[in-house]
């Protein structure tokens, strides 16, 4: 009898009660995220620091000569 009822205390540990509070339902529109938006804005911004890269990467090449006696001149 002993080994029944150690038995049944272990069945009653082991299962999980769960109770359901609210039905589950998929919802018509999407809310979050707004991937279309997300993609516009990041592409603007990668857009506008790669022309500031480039802008200030060819002005550098264009003007290296001048930048580079330019610091010699206050480096000594």
């Amino acid at each position: 009898m002993p080994v029944v009822q150690n038995a049944r205390v272990e069945e009653k540990k082991e299962t999980v009660n769960i109770q359901l509070v609210d039905a589950p339902f998929i919802p018509q529109y999407k809310t979050k995220p707004k991937r279309l938006t997300y993609m516009i804005v990041v592409t603007m911004l990668l857009a506008i620091f790669e022309i500031l890269f480039f802008a200030v990467f060819d002005a550098y090449q264009k003007n290296k000569k001048e930048i580079h006696d330019w610091v010699l001149k206050d480096g000594k």
